[in-house]
């Protein structure tokens, strides 16, 4: 990472930690009526480039070995890297054909890691759907970081 981006990422850091460490945090329109869970037993990534299948289709991804029942939604942290610029990692609510409703977070440059986090609703069995353009992924990534009850 060159120095801009470690700067970036603490201040982002930062601010993630601030909003996320507040118990009771709602959104304007009420959605998250309870509090933020912090994960703490994470030792490393849940999924890998070993686990995820990247072949273009919409895929299941099960989190109720980590995320307890009546989760609202799942902070994710994701890692990518392609060989090619532009290829997507996307989020949905599951069988969601709504594509306003997804999240996309895609690779600005070949061969360059890119690490954030996004966070998407679940359905009451604590599963997602995720999506990678098929092709040239070399060490994808994803945790779950917590989730609101």
């Amino acid at each position: 990472m060159a120095p801009c981006e470690w700067v970036i990422y603490i201040i982002k850091e930062w601010v993630l930690a601030q909003l996320y460490a507040t118990e009771a945090w709602v959104t304007a329109k009420g959605y998250l009526t309870t509090g933020f869970v912090r994960r703490v037993s994470q030792a490393d990534y849940d999924w890998t480039d070993i686990t995820l299948v990247e072949d273009g289709n919409w895929r299941e991804l099960d989190c109720s070995a980590i995320v307890p029942a009546g989760a609202k939604a799942i902070l994710f942290q994701v890692q990518i890297r392609n060989s090619a610029i532009d290829k997507r990692l996307r989020l949905r609510y599951p069988s969601d054909a709504n594509a306003p409703g997804w999240l996309r977070f895609n690779t600005q440059v070949a061969n360059i890691y890119r690490l954030g986090e996004m966070i998407m609703s679940c359905d009451a069995n604590r599963k997602i759907e995720y999506y990678f353009t098929a092709g040239g992924w070399t060490g994808e990534r994803i945790s779950i970081l917590g989730w609101w009850l």
